[in-house]
């Protein structure tokens, strides 16, 4: 008789639900009401699992609700998208719930479990991307033709495989640049994704990669985000757009940002009138410009802003202060400094970036406070000879 393990069962099931697979849903559109009973099943089975084992519940998962319960409250009291909160919910709260609960009950088992599904959604992932006709780098994200690959849909995970792939590392005491396939796949998606922010995101995890086990990304995770508010501050306040010129070329953008400084000058003239509850959540991700609602600003800030106002980035703030409280002792050999880089790298992305992305950046945040007692990942040394398998 076969042995289920329920335990990694239940892993894969809220790992899977995370995924929006836009390329299927656009091509069977009903498919989205079997999406969601799914998502919706495996946030039961978390809640029960919580229960059933009497988790203790700690500061980030009672400031994650909170975030959750404010999002629903203001959406509801302003007719907001109810459709917008239940998918918002089952799949953002789904994912913090199985990483909390992953940590709690069987850390290797699911950082394990996460690294084989990342792989095969990684490799699925490509496969339909080069099954469309168009060619390399000529089929947008846009197109919502690939499983994964809706808009931005790349940022939303891409990042979290890495920092799964790399604590997967410290876990086999692989070297650092071990299996360098799956950052070739990774740097292949981008360039047929062609989503700009994916590739400075990207580039900025890769060059601390260089410097991992070296420099305590840990201990200087105040200072990495300190600088990212400046970023924001820098491009929403100062707008210094002629500054980026070199950078915007090269990506083949223009000054705007793709339309993005208009969409911030919007969004800050609408916050004005509403700046300490905002807006709920809309049913549209790019109406901000148009029709003056709210869900998508292209910055992480003024989003949520503008779907809770000032509460709800307060709560938003408070989660990263408290992995940040959690984390910051921890030294350059930690397999923590995977999950701050990954983190760092969200930051990156949330200067021009919003909401569609927040799964992935909840994972990586509660695998950063879960594993700050699980001290025996330690990232291997560097003397081992690269290579292609694991």
């Amino acid at each position: 008789m076969i042995r289920i393990d329920h335990t990694r069962l239940f892993f894969a099931a809220a790992l899977i639900s995370i995924f929006r697979l836009d390329g299927l849903i656009y091509l069977v559109p009903s498919t989205k009401y079997l999406y969601g009973a799914a998502q919706a099943a495996v946030l039961a089975w978390a809640l029960y699992l919580m229960l059933r084992d009497r988790m203790r519940v700690n500061a980030l998962l009672i400031f994650a609700v909170l975030y959750f319960a404010v999002n629903i409250t203001i959406t509801i009291c302003k007719e907001g998208s109810l459709e917008q909160i239940v998918s918002m919910v089952t799949s953002d709260l789904t994912v913090c719930l199985a990483g909390y609960i992953g940590m709690k009950r069987d850390p290797e088992g699911f950082v394990v479990t996460a690294e084989y599904i990342f792989r095969t959604l990684l490799l699925v992932n490509l496969a339909s991307m080069l099954a469309f006709p168009g060619g390399l780098g000529l089929t947008r994200s846009s197109n919502k033709i690939f499983l994964l690959t809706s808009d931005n849909g790349l940022l939303k995970y891409l990042l979290v495989f890495c920092v799964i792939h790399g604590l997967y590392g410290c876990m086999r005491k692989n070297g650092l640049f071990t299996n360098l396939w799956f950052y070739g796949v990774c740097i292949l998606e981008l360039l047929i994704g062609d989503a700009a922010t994916s590739y400075i995101a990207f580039a900025v995890y890769l060059a601390g990669l260089l410097f991992l086990g070296v420099l305590p990304y840990t201990r200087l995770i105040w200072v990495i985000f300190g600088g990212i508010l400046a970023a924001n501050w820098f491009l929403l306040i100062l707008r210094r757009m002629e500054l980026f010129g070199t950078i915007v070329k090269l990506v083949g953008k223009n000054l705007t940002f793709s339309g993005r400084t208009v969409i911030w000058d919007n969004a800050i003239r609408i916050l004005r009138r509403l700046p300490i509850f905002g807006y709920g959540v809309s049913e549209n991700t790019y109406y901000v410009i148009y029709k003056n609602t709210s869900m998508e600003a292209h910055n992480m800030i003024l989003s949520l802003l503008l779907q809770g106002g000032i509460l709800l980035l307060v709560l938003f703030a408070a989660q990263i202060v408290c992995v940040n409280l959690r984390v910051q002792h921890m030294g350059a050999k930690s397999g923590l400094n995977y999950a701050v880089l990954g983190i760092a790298s969200y930051g990156v992305m949330f200067l021009v970036e919003s909401p569609p992305i927040i799964p992935g950046f909840f994972l990586t945040l509660f695998l950063a406070e879960n594993l700050t007692g699980y001290k025996a990942w330690c990232i291997p040394g560097r003397r081992r000879r690269w290579s292609l398998n694991g």
